[in-house]
């Protein structure tokens, strides 16, 4: 079975669903979670040659052989199906993404209907984001997970009710969030909300569990885009570019805002 889907198209789709208030799951297995997923022990910090972030809220390790609860909980979040839960997975044009993309999609054991980009919200589709999507935020009342040096831009995320905060490498250090969000919905009874997840892969846990116990809240995983909104860094490419910012002391690369991801899903 083969799907072609358009990134920008897709965003179109997840646009009318939220402002329609039809809930939905949105779920982001990026290169972080690709690592983990593979057993793959890293390192992201300012010394490193690629993803060489400079600021803490960037900073991550993984071991496998320490963190294996993470992965295991990663798997989890990969494998669970529901109609309203949705997989954005990493796609690329090299023959190794290729391979990656199929291996997860695989590994996922999820129907090409529920599997869309990790790349949803950024790169070609970040207009698209703070034009269409972003805009719909105002009409709902806001859960967000953020880092804790995050200073939120009220005039843009005006109905944030409440705030989870997180340190660095939060994917192991701020674990126990999954058991505190739940509860936390659990005991109030929270329906209705939309819950933001800017926390790296630790969002995939939490997502995962709060979609199984209240399926009537929105759960996105918004990675980077919202960090000009909460005074973070633009350390990303996309982001650079989006605001004419230098990357990493040179010019950013202005096509990470014009090649749009299409992409030939395959389910054998």
């Amino acid at each position: 079975m083969t799907e072609t889907k358009h990134a920008a198209l897709e965003l179109l789709k997840f646009t009318k669903m939220l402002r329609q208030r039809e809930f939905f799951s949105f779920q982001r297995f990026a290169d972080g979670e690709s690592w983990i997923l593979q057993g793959k022990k890293f390192k992201l910090s300012p010394r490193r040659k690629h993803h060489g972030y400079k600021n803490p809220e960037d900073w991550k390790s993984f071991d496998p052989r320490k963190n294996k609860i993470q992965m295991d909980q990663l798997y989890k979040a990969l494998k669970f199906k529901r109609s309203d839960y949705y997989l954005g997975l990493l796609v690329g044009n090299s023959p190794e993404n290729h391979v990656l993309t199929d291996w997860m999609l695989n590994q996922s054991g999820q129907e090409l209907r529920q599997v869309t980009f990790a790349n949803l919200f950024v790169n070609s589709n970040y207009p698209l984001f703070l034009n269409d999507f972003l805009p719909e935020f105002q009409n709902w009342k806001i859960v967000i997970v953020c880092n804790k040096n995050s200073i939120i831009d009220k005039n843009v995320l005006k109905n944030v009710v409440w705030r989870f905060d997180v340190g660095s490498n939060c994917i192991v250090n701020d674990f126990d969030l999954v058991d505190r969000i739940t509860d936390f919905v659990k005991k109030r009874s929270i329906k209705n909300h939309l819950f933001l997840f800017a926390c790296s892969t630790l969002g995939n846990f939490c997502i995962r569990e709060l979609a199984e116990i209240e399926p009537e809240n929105m759960y996105i995983d918004c990675g980077s885009t919202l960090n000009p909104f909460l005074g973070l860094s633009s350390d990303r490419a996309y982001l650079a570019a989006f605001n004419q910012f230098n990357y990493r002391g040179g010019k950013a690369p202005i096509d990470a805002l014009y090649e749009e991801e299409v992409w030939p899903w395959v389910k054998s």
